[in-house]
């Protein structure tokens, strides 16, 4: 990272300038004014680092592996609603069925 892109953050020489008026000794003021700078650095350092690796990463999804998705969703809500159907079709033969042996046996009695 250059120097120009820090100096957006963090300004050394105006930091020392204040502090000075404040009545901090001038090099005490520039060991703190380069702690805050190299602080500064580092944390834009390491989030830089990490937007890179998670913008790199494979587990972001593209607006094609959505669209994949929801057909899937799709085809699964599908064949849901075949099953469902299925099995009341099939409840309802088998209540069909159990009644009919009901009442033949009950007529035979």
């Amino acid at each position: 990272m250059s120097a120009l892109e820090i100096d957006q953050y963090f300004d050394v020489h105006n930091f020392v300038k204040k502090a000075k008026e404040f009545g901090v000794n001038e090099q005490f003021a520039e060991y703190e004014a380069r702690q805050f700078e190299s602080a500064i650095n580092n944390v834009l350092k390491n989030t830089k680092k990490e937007y890179k690796e998670f913008f790199n990463s494979k587990e972001i999804a593209t607006k094609l592996d959505i669209k994949e998705l929801e057909l899937k969703i799709e085809n699964v809500k599908n064949d849901l609603l075949k099953w469902q159907v299925g099995i009341g079709v099939t409840t309802i033969i088998t209540l069909c069925g159990a009644i009919f042996t009901m009442l033949k046996l009950m007529l035979h009695i």
